[in-house]
C-alpha cells in the first residue's frame, strides 16, 4: 500500500462514515491495511514499523482504523478493526515518556519530538469489522494512547500537533507518563 503522507493535504482532512453493506473495494482496502501494518511488524521487514493504521494515510477518507498491539511492557498483544468509531468517554491525562511516531510523518518533518498529551483511559464505540457488529470498548495506558492517535487521524489531526512547540517535553499537571 501507497502511504499518504505530509505534506499532503488530504492527512489533515476529516474523514466520513462508511455506508453499510460495505462494498468490495471497502473490503480490499481494509484487508489491505491489515495486511500492511501486520507485515511491518514481520522480523525482516522493508516497511516502517507500525501498531495501527487509518484509512486516510493509505488515500481514503474513511472512518475507519486498525489497531495491531504486539504485547509489550505488560500489555496484552491486541487487534482491531473499528469502522465509524466515537470515543465517548475519556479520563486522565497520560503521555508516552518518548514521544510518538507516524507512518504519515516522514522523519525529516521538522518538530516530532515531544510529549504528546493524550487520555490514560478511552472508552470507544464502533463497528468492529473482525466481530461484526457493533462493540464498545474501554482501555488503558498505551492501548488508550494507540486508540487517541488513530482517531485523530479521522479527525484531520496529527500527533504533532498536539506537542508544545516552545516547551516540548513539559509534562502536565497530574499527567502520568508510560
Amino acid at each position: 500500500m501507497n502511504l499518504t503522507m505530509l505534506p499532503d493535504k488530504k492527512v489533515r482532512t476529516k474523514s466520513k462514515n462508511l455506508d453499510f453493506p460495505l462494498s468490495k473495494e471497502k473490503i480490499d482496502l481494509i484487508n489491505g491495511m491489515i495486511n500492511h501494518i501486520d507485515d511491518s511488524q514481520k522480523p525482516g521487514t522493508t516497511l516502517r514499523p507500525g501498531v495501527g493504521i487509518a484509512a486516510v494515510q493509505v488515500g481514503h477518507l474513511d472512518r475507519m482504523f486498525y489497531i495491531s498491539a504486539p504485547e509489550s511492557d505488560g500489555y496484552p498483544e491486541w487487534k482491531e478493526f473499528f469502522i465509524n468509531p466515537v470515543i465517548t468517554k475519556k479520563s486522565s491525562k497520560a503521555a508516552l515518556r518518548d514521544g510518538e511516531g507516524c507512518l504519515s510523518v516522514g522523519t525529516e518533518i521538522p518538530l516530532q519530538d515531544g510529549l504528546v498529551h493524550r487520555y490514560m483511559e478511552v472508552t470507544i464505540k464502533g463497528y468492529s469489522y473482525f466481530q461484526g457488529k457493533e462493540i464498545t470498548v474501554t482501555r488503558k495506558g498505551y492501548h488508550a494512547i494507540i486508540i487517541q492517535h488513530e482517531y485523530d487521524h479521522l479527525e484531520g489531526k496529527l500527533f504533532i500537533d498536539r506537542i508544545d512547540k516552545f516547551n516540548k517535553w513539559k509534562q502536565l499537571n497530574d499527567e502520568v507518563l508510560l
